[in-house]
């Protein structure tokens, strides 16, 4: 994304109006306008009617404009990134549209799942768009979801005539029984597509193959997929790779993706619950069923994150702002791929709710990163298998410590 993106600061498309049938709601926070406005500009040139908060009124309350146009939205886009996550603007929006059961599609801007476990319970069941790319190919994603989830562009239906109303005089071959006969072939022709998925989803499949690196993963761990021997038709139609329970119905994924080439590799998360799920490989998005199944890769999610991991401080007592000695040994590699940190938190505090926090990078680690707040009061440092999702299930391991005042000079010699 070039520096003039990054910099954009004003959007050239005109929040849509609430009188409109079909718009889309954009959440997001106003430090990503650089990233955000070219994709909204896109989308608005592609006749969709968008809304997003430039355009509140300055009479208007703020919430309740906010509630009326998500409650009134076609379909809620969030733009996901490090900036949107910590804004409780933004959180709050997504939070408003999940209990109202609005349909989201996340926009994951980051590349990667930057949820906190608040937003994670809510999202990580709803496919998302996740990408690194400039903001053309990221519109273009949004557009495919936008036509598949049927929200209506501008001027599409301007040519149609009014309920009753003829357009001019009727046409040779529009009698009733024409269009009787028009009906009943448009019938049987849905009828023989069916009969097509049915019959031979199993057999456009048959080269599909989906492969992983293991079939056993701890809570939150990626999970490396590569898909081979799909056909054009098959990504014409949406063919898509979905994780759910080993039981789930179709369609009822805990996380997917679209795959856009004839052999691809990308990655899924494993859950946060423990229990038995699979990758399912279908060739159609359209129709998610048994007939469209091509591969399936049973795996386990286990236990808890720990493994060999070890965290030791140097200490259990420090000043205000001292310098923390921190030593890390036998971090997992999949922990130093999804971004193992670890935080400084007040004892008890929630699990987003860190004062400080530093990456793992190494296996084994010795660093004075790390600082004691400036509070006198009992403090902890947290590590955690990945970046993404800070919950029970990702907490590794804690070291507890206690913050306590310095006393002065004066009272020392006091005393």
């Amino acid at each position: 994304m070039s520096d003039e993106t990054k910099s954009k600061k004003s959007c050239g498309v005109s929040p849509c109006g609430l009188e409109d049938e079909s718009f889309v709601f954009v959440s997001y926070a106003h430090m990503d306008a650089g990233r955000v406005f070219p994709i909204i500009e896109s989308l608005g040139a592609s006749g969709f009617s968008i809304w997003y908060d430039k355009g509140i009124n300055i009479s208007s309350t703020w919430t309740d404009e906010i509630a009326a146009a998500i409650m009134k939205c076609k379909i809620f886009i969030a733009f996901i990134t490090r900036e949107s996550v910590g804004s409780q603007y933004v959180r709050a929006e997504i939070e408003y549209a999940l209990n109202h059961k609005i349909r989201i599609i996340p926009v994951y801007l980051d590349g990667m799942e930057v949820l906190p476990p608040g937003l994670a319970l809510g999202l990580n069941s709803t496919q998302g768009i996740t990408d690194t790319r400039d903001s053309a190919e990221i519109a273009s994603l949004i557009r495919e979801a936008l036509d598949f989830n049927k929200v209506a562009r501008k001027n599409e239906n301007l040519s149609a005539p009014a309920a009753g109303q003829k357009n001019g005089p009727e046409r040779p071959g529009s009698s009733k029984k024409f269009r009787l006969a028009m009906a009943a072939a448009a019938v049987l022709a849905v009828f023989a597509v069916w009969l097509s998925v049915q019959g031979l989803g199993r057999a456009r499949g048959a080269a599909y193959s989906v492969s992983l690196a293991k079939t056993a993963y701890a809570p939150a761990e990626q999970i490396h997929i590569n898909v081979s021997g799909l056909s054009q038709g098959m990504i014409d139609d949406g063919a898509i790779v979905g994780l759910c329970r080993a039981d789930a119905p179709h369609g009822e994924f805990a996380s997917s993706e679209f795959v856009r080439d004839r052999e691809a590799s990308f990655r899924l998360y494993a859950p946060l619950e423990a229990g038995k799920y699979e990758i399912r490989g279908y060739v159609s998005g359209n129709a998610l069923e048994e007939a469209t199944v091509a591969a399936r890769v049973p795996i386990t999610v286990e236990g808890g994150a720990a493994g060999a991991f070890s965290l030791e401080i140097d200490k259990r007592e420090y000043g205000p702002g001292e310098s923390i000695r921190t030593k890390v040994a036998g971090v997992p590699g999949y922990m130093l791929d999804d971004g193992a940190i670890l935080g400084v938190y007040e004892a008890g505090a929630p699990h987003d709710k860190f004062r400080t926090y530093v990456s793992i990078r190494e296996r084994d680690f010795a660093f004075s990163l790390l600082e004691a707040p400036l509070d006198a009061g009992y403090y902890e440092v947290r590590a955690y298998a990945s970046w993404r999702i800070w919950a029970d299930e990702t907490l590794v391991t804690a070291a507890k410590f206690t913050v306590v005042e310095q006393r002065s000079e004066n009272r020392d010699e006091a005393e």
